[in-house]
């Protein structure tokens, strides 16, 4: 009888300890929270010129999200502006776009201003939540509240509990010098390091939070020693706290670990999507996170969404951005990283535009005729193959008007000489021969072969960005206009349309002529 109940006693308590260390077992949980994030789309909704488009990316960012835990979208900001259907449509396409994958939470880019404060007020921030820590808007109101300092994001985890992640937004403190003041009165910029210290404090005392991640538009670069590009960010990854930093800004692929944080930006122009990938460990109620990895992909590896590229084509056959203009017979190319200090064909046939329409407009004129256009405000070159009526618009996509001036020979010289020595690029001309001295300056210029002379009269036909006094050239040179032309990407367009071609051999590239 003893014997028994010893037995029993014996097996109760095997039983006690198999369950309790069940119960530990079952109180360890562990998960993965995914964050998928995309930047600078500038309203490429188009595939062009090697730009995937709006399809491909959307395709992408949903196949990421099905086959990730938890999935997070993200995004960087730069969303709408930088392209010519974006900027002919308005961006209307951007909330469709923003709500087939799901994006939770963006930044604010600098060319979110580009548009004006109402849009970005009342449209850019009704598709999607807009941060930014260290943004100050002097009219922001409750009644209006278009921008917080962070936004957080929710997940129910395996053990039934909620995680919370806060986005902390930044953006860069260049932007009132690379937007129209106009465009953002009111709107002032704070040092970004102690705005996120401010949030942080302000997140411990009014909110449970589980993780910090930094979403910037302020670029990071493989270029960079310390891989971030603005002085007066670079000391974020050393304030306490912050879990991860997803950029953007600087359009390329870059990623490394600072101080032990990740920091992270993807390809412009629909062209990458990023995820970060961090295990989120529970263990009797405490819980531990910890960053696991990273991937890199490219969205022309997916397919697109078919949904989203119809929407698109509906939109581009609208305004005929499909039609064929002509057709290019070689690659031709417009970097300023490429080749900055060069006459290029794609400039050549830009300032020949210029040319052609003044000429029309003006048959009676029988001076020379010059085109001018500044390096900067043509954006990308040819493609060999045809040349659609987007992709020239997309070549000038910053329209602006084209003035023509009254000039005499040693006028001529000093633009020349200022095109090709006042920046680290070249201004773009056509048709004729120049003489470039030891300094690099212009002493001699000829017209389909007589020279013009100091005193002899001609006409400039240009962008008025050179002729406001832009980018530091002489605006006393431009006191007599003559007419206006018509517009930027406008002339050159008509001008393409009647071409057959375009090609190297074919390019009125000016003549270069040294000692």
């Amino acid at each position: 009888m003893i014997y028994y109940r010893f037995h029993i006693s014996v097996m109760l308590l095997l039983v006690a300890l198999i369950l309790s260390a069940t119960t530990i077992v079952a109180q360890e949980t562990k998960d993965t929270i995914s964050i998928i994030s995309f930047n600078d789309f500038h309203g490429k909704f188009v595939p062009d010129n090697g730009v995937p488009g709006a399809a491909c990316l959307v395709g992408a960012v949903k196949k990421i999200q099905h086959t990730r835990p938890n999935p997070i979208v993200v995004c960087g900001g730069d969303n709408f502006s930088g392209d010519i259907f974006s900027k002919y449509t308005r961006a209307n396409l951007l909330k469709q776009m923003f709500s087939a994958m799901k994006v939770e939470v963006s930044a604010v880019g600098n060319h979110e201003f580009d548009w004006g404060l109402p849009f970005l007020k009342d449209t850019m921030a009704v598709t999607v939540p807009l941060i930014g820590a260290n943004i100050v808007d002097d009219s922001l109101s409750k009644d209006h509240p278009w921008l917080a300092p962070y936004y957080i994001v929710e997940r129910t985890l395996r053990d039934g509990r909620a995680f919370r992640i806060a986005f902390i937004g930044l953006t860069t403190t260049t932007t009132p010098l690379k937007s129209k003041a106009s465009n953002m009165r009111g709107i002032h910029f704070v040092d970004p390091v102690n705005a996120v210290q401010r949030q942080l404090q302000r997140l411990r005392r009014e909110a449970r939070i589980d993780m910090v991640i930094i979403l910037m538009h302020s670029g990071i670069s493989m270029d960079y020693p310390y891989r971030i590009e603005d002085k007066d960010v670079e000391m974020l990854p050393f304030v306490p706290g912050i879990s991860a930093i997803i950029a953007a800004h600087a359009h390329t692929l870059a990623y490394d670990k600072i101080n032990n944080i990740p920091v992270i930006q993807a390809e412009a122009y629909t062209a990458g999507v990023n995820v970060l990938y961090f295990q989120v460990r529970n263990h009797e109620g405490i819980r531990d996170v910890s960053y696991i990895g990273m991937d890199t992909l490219k969205t022309k590896d997916f397919a697109p969404d078919e949904t989203m590229k119809a929407a698109v084509d509906r939109e581009a056959q609208k305004y005929g951005f499909n039609d064929k203009l002509t057709y290019s017979k070689d690659f031709m190319q417009h970097r300023a990283d490429v080749n900055p200090h060069e006459y290029t064909a794609p400039g050549a046939y830009v300032s020949a535009s210029y040319v052609y329409a003044y000429r029309k407009k003006h048959p009676e004129i029988v001076c020379p005729v010059i085109g001018v256009n500044h390096y900067g405000g043509i954006r990308s070159g040819f493609e060999k193959g045809p040349v659609t009526y987007l992709h020239a618009l997309n070549m000038l996509p910053f329209v602006g008007k084209v003035v023509a001036y009254r000039f005499t020979g040693s006028m001529l010289k000093k633009l020349l000489t200022d095109g090709r020595c006042r920046l680290p690029y070249y201004m773009q001309t056509s048709d004729i021969t120049i003489h470039v001295n030891k300094q690099n300056g212009v002493d001699g210029v000829w017209y389909h072969g007589k020279e013009i002379g100091d005193t002899n009269e001609c006409i400039v036909v240009l962008d008025n960005y050179v002729a406001d006094g832009s980018d530091g050239y002489d605006a006393s040179l431009f006191r007599h206009p003559l007419d206006t032309v018509g517009n930027t990407a406008g002339l050159f367009t008509d001008y393409l349309r009647t071409l057959p071609y375009v090609s190297l051999k074919k390019a009125p590239l000016p003549i270069i002529k040294k000692n």
